[in-house]
């Protein structure tokens, strides 16, 4: 039988509420290393599946002389959501475990509410653990999570990174999140919160047929007299995650031969080693370099993907946030102008993050701030704001023209006062001291990332 196939090959499945902790468990054991006394934050929506695994990661935590802490997000998309937090909120406190409500209070999109809420509850959830210097944040998708979301990115079209599934460890900056939960069945995990004589909340949204993750879900039982169980569909997830970590390592040594990143948030790129690669490995590269300096969480459509491979190093495309241009024998990828966020407001000893991308530390109040106007922002300098700079800029400082009016600004109310990546340029008089304002290029994926952490079995 061909590697990959065998049974004994799939994941351990979970097969009584029994089972849970140790499987449980040993995914923990898989995660590591843990600092000694871990202190591990756990996602927890109220539903069953969080409940259970809130109960036994604090099981877990306390064993280890650390603690658990919980973290519930009202999205606010509801009547009743404000009550349902504080409810999930005092059954933690219940179980010895401290609860913070996290609340969603942007205005929400009229359109793809879900994948909204989802992007929004992951900020939260990552901007809480970092500011609280937690290092781990597990979330309770289960073995039927993963079914559906193979059958939904089969359904999208997605190559190998799509249907390897979720992974059981996602590397953030600064942050962790762990799935330990993806070989147990919801139905286990209910079983173990009734021995416990514990309740939870069903939410609606899980059964709404205007969902596409609903529908799929609903149709899942018409599927098991195909053989299409929910267990050989998170196997064969399981099996495409070997394939992929194995895709990951040709993918990493290519960018290594072909790819180098700038500090100012551009990379420049050999296209002759992507020519000569397998097509796959080269798209994968190239997607990934993308999405790095792109700042997407997300691969761009396969389509598109090998229609600029064709193309590379010949004519110039916009793909994913980003321009793709030849220059001076190879190619320049740098940020779309038209996709880059524009300004976010900063104030003296803040932090921020601008585009995705850049984390911008302004230093406190000084000298400096006698000679400038507030409120301050972080902007992209702009093409006018570099036309009016660019013949101060010593060459030591330079970078390629096409990228200078995407790089981070410091302004004010009379323009630009400082660019971080042109460290020698600041606005003339009246400014009598330095800027103390730095800007870091750290995008939500790395050019070569983690290695891509499949389920433990």
């Amino acid at each position: 039988m061909p590697p990959g196939h065998d049974d004994a090959e799939r994941p351990a499945v979970v097969k009584s509420a029994d089972d849970v902790s140790a499987a449980f468990s040993r995914a923990m054991e898989a995660a590591a290393p843990f600092e000694p006394a871990p202190v591990v934050a756990v996602a927890v929506s109220g539903g069953g599946d969080s409940l259970a695994l809130a109960l036994i990661a604090t099981d877990w935590a306390t064993e280890r002389g650390g603690k658990l802490i919980a973290l519930t997000v009202d999205h606010g998309l509801r009547p009743g959501s404000d009550a349902d937090a504080r409810r999930v909120q005092g059954w933690m406190a219940a179980a010895g475990i401290a609860c913070h409500i996290l609340r969603w209070r942007t205005t929400k999109p009229q359109a793809n509410i879900q994948a909204a809420a989802r992007m929004a509850r992951y900020r939260l959830l990552g901007d809480w653990c970092r500011a609280n210097h937690v290092l781990h944040l597990l979330v309770a998708h289960t073995l039927e999570d993963q079914a559906e979301t193979l059958l939904l990115r089969l359904g999208r079209g997605s190559g190998l990174d799509g249907l390897a599934g979720m992974p059981a460890v996602r590397e953030e900056r600064g942050l962790r999140i762990i799935r330990p939960l993806l070989t147990a069945h919801r139905s286990r995990l209910r079983t173990l919160l009734t021995e416990r004589g514990k309740t939870w909340i069903d939410d609606p949204a899980n059964t709404d047929s205007r969902h596409t993750r609903s529908r799929v879900r609903s149709a899942l039982p018409a599927l098991v007299d195909f053989g299409a169980t929910a267990d050989r569909l998170a196997g064969t997830a399981a099996t495409l995650a070997r394939a992929r970590a194995a895709a990951d390592d040709a993918t990493a040594a290519l960018l290594t031969a072909s790819v180098r990143i700038d500090p100012a948030g551009y990379a420049v790129l050999d296209p002759a080693p992507l020519h000569t690669a397998p097509g796959d490995t080269a798209l994968r590269a190239l997607a990934r370099t993308l999405c790095t300096i792109g700042g997407a969480n997300y691969m761009p459509r396969l389509v598109r993907l090998e229609a600029l491979l064709e193309t590379l190093g010949r004519r110039g495309r916009t793909l994913h946030g980003c321009r793709v241009r030849p220059w001076r024998g190879e190619v320049l990828i740098y940020r779309e102008a038209a996709a880059a966020e524009d300004a976010v407001p900063i104030a003296p000893g803040e932090t921020v993050t601008w585009d995705g991308r850049f984390v911008v530390r302004l230093g406190p109040d000084g000298p400096w701030t006698r000679d400038i106007r507030p409120p301050f922002q972080v902007a992209r300098l702009g093409s006018e704001g570099w036309r009016a700079i660019r013949k101060t800029v010593p060459l030591s400082d330079a970078v390629p023209a096409l990228v200078a009016p995407l790089l981070p600004a410091l302004w004010d109310l009379d323009g630009p006062v400082t660019v971080p990546h042109l460290s020698s340029w600041r606005r003339a008089a009246p400014l009598s001291s330095d800027v103390p304002v730095t800007a870091e290029f750290r995008p939500p994926r790395s050019l070569a990332g983690p290695e891509f952490a499949g389920v433990v079995r």
